[in-house]
């Protein structure tokens, strides 16, 4: 859908009939493809970035799906991307974000003084200015970046070198003792989670912290699925995390799927654009 991209701008000047797929519904069909359903499932499509019908960055999706549409039943509550693609460059920007967003709800960032140490006093001051403005800073729903916040939690943003690694280095930090879970609220169709990042500056541990987010996913990702009651895939890039998988798949009682032969990331989402074209 992205109206920048290369591909999109080079359909629209052919003078030909062409449809376009929102990113993570394409998520969604390839794994139905691939399990070959056309019913309506329950799709949970997380990742980094992905261009929403509300021209926002989209990321943390419930998705209710057939193969002749799709509606947006839930998602993660947006913070804004500082700077846009610069933000993902730079992560320990999402968690500024995302503290700026906690400060204007009223609470303190006094317990966030080690984070906000990571920027010089003009940054800071710039950085607040993009943040209250919202230059260059399209709002995101995305799991992906807000794992990217989690990482600076843990202190692993000079450690970040490419897009997706602090997924990795957050599974790494994962100790399977520890079964508490940040709470996740529901709030009509957003889910907030910014408040639990105070609840992160108070356990300080990386791998309580790691634990404690991978443990909040999983069970919010149940319990959305159980209020619904239907054949739920999970599909999209943060799901090759293979911990948040199998913490999943262990504690609910809800038909999972998830791709097998396909791959789960944006390499599958071209099978289900075809999956789409073919049950037109």
């Amino acid at each position: 859908l992205h109206p920048q991209y290369a591909t999109t701008q080079w359909a629209r000047k052919q003078d030909k009939p062409f449809i376009q797929i929102q990113h993570h519904y394409a998520h969604v069909l390839s794994a139905m493809f691939e399990h070959h359903l056309k019913e309506k499932v329950l799709g949970i499509a997380w990742d980094g970035t992905g261009y929403g019908d509300d021209g926002t960055i989209w990321g943390g999706e419930f998705l209710l799906c057939d193969t002749t549409s799709y509606e947006r039943v839930a998602f993660f509550e947006p913070f804004y991307l500082l700077g846009g693609d610069a933000s993902i460059r730079d992560i320990k920007r999402i968690l500024l974000s995302l503290l700026f967003d906690i400060e204007q709800n009223g609470h303190s960032l006094e317990p966030f003084t080690q984070q906000l140490s990571l920027f010089n006093k003009d940054e800071l001051k710039v950085l607040h200015k993009i943040h209250s403005k919202h230059i260059n800073s399209p709002l995101c729903s995305s799991v992906g970046r807000i794992f990217d916040a989690v990482a600076v939690m843990c202190g692993l943003s000079d450690q970040i070198s490419y897009d997706g690694e602090s997924g990795l280095m957050i599974e790494a930090l994962y100790d399977e003792t520890i079964t508490e879970a940040y709470p996740l609220k529901l709030d009509g169709k957003i889910i907030q989670y910014k408040h639990i990042f105070n609840l992160m500056a108070e356990d300080k541990d990386p791998h309580v912290i790691a634990s404690k987010f991978i443990n909040a996913l999983a069970c919010i990702a149940d319990t959305i699925a159980r209020d619904f009651k239907l054949k739920t895939i999970v599909c999209g890039g943060v799901f090759q995390n293979r911990t948040l998988l199998e913490k999943l798949l262990s504690i609910s009682q809800e038909n999972i799927l998830f791709p097998h032969n396909i791959p789960i990331n944006d390499s599958g989402i071209c099978m289900g654009q075809l999956y789409k074209m073919l049950s037109k």
